[in-house]
C-alpha cells in the first residue's frame, strides 16, 4: 500500500495563530499540479471560478467546472487532475474552529 502524504493546517502562517484561512485558489497553483493523492488534517470549502480537469475525493471523481463547490473533510483522500488552472477561493479551518464558534 502506497503511504500516502497528510498536510496540516500552518496556524502561525500569519504569525499570530489563526483556525481559519482564506486562500486564493490560483496561489495554490504548484501544490494542485505537483501534489499526488493526498489528504488534509483540516476541513476544505473550494469555490471554483474557472477552470478545468477533474478532482478526485476519495473512490469519487467530479469534473472541475464554473461555480462548483467542493468541501472536503480531515483525511478524505483527495486528487487534482487539471486541464486548465482553476481559479477561486478557498475556505480551510481546523475542527477546533467549530468547536470554539458554533
Amino acid at each position: 500500500m502506497n503511504n500516502i502524504p497528510s498536510y496540516q493546517f500552518r496556524k502561525a502562517k500569519y504569525g499570530s495563530e489563526l483556525l481559519i484561512d482564506l486562500i486564493r485558489l490560483e496561489s495554490l497553483e504548484t501544490y494542485i499540479r505537483e501534489t499526488p493523492r493526498h489528504s488534509l488534517t483540516y476541513y476544505d470549502i473550494t469555490l471554483i471560478d474557472e477552470g478545468s480537469g477533474r478532482f478526485a475525493v476519495d473512490e469519487h471523481e467530479f469534473q472541475i467546472e464554473r461555480n462548483r463547490l467542493y468541501f472536503t473533510a480531515p483525511n478524505q483522500i483527495r486528487e487534482w487532475k487539471v486541464d486548465q488552472m482553476p481559479t477561486g477561493m478557498v475556505l480551510i479551518f481546523e475542527e477546533e474552529f467549530l468547536c470554539n464558534f458554533f
